[in-house]
């Protein structure tokens, strides 16, 4: 595999456009856009220790789409009472 092959996996995984449905993991612009907040409240969050845990690829900031739909399912639960189910042990 060539590292052309190896970027395009790579962007399949994380995505480029807005099609939400397709991608496994989500920027912090995506994120809040799945939950109806803005970016900058999602930052304010996510930097406060509010959220699930970031995904760090490179330089990009990212958030597992299950785990925030599993997130919000328990009411968005402070990072310290949130352990994700889907989360390898």
């Amino acid at each position: 595999m060539n590292a052309n092959e190896s970027r395009g996996d790579f962007m399949e995984c994380v995505g480029t456009g807005t099609n939400y449905e397709e991608k496994i993991l989500v920027s912090a612009r995506e994120a809040a856009g799945l939950l109806g907040i803005s970016r900058t409240t999602w930052l304010s969050l996510y930097n406060s220790g509010k959220t699930p845990k970031a995904i760090r690829l490179g330089r990009r900031v990212l958030w597992r789409k299950e785990e925030l739909k599993d997130w919000v399912d328990e009411g968005c639960p402070a990072l310290y009472n949130w352990k994700w189910k889907g989360a390898v042990a």
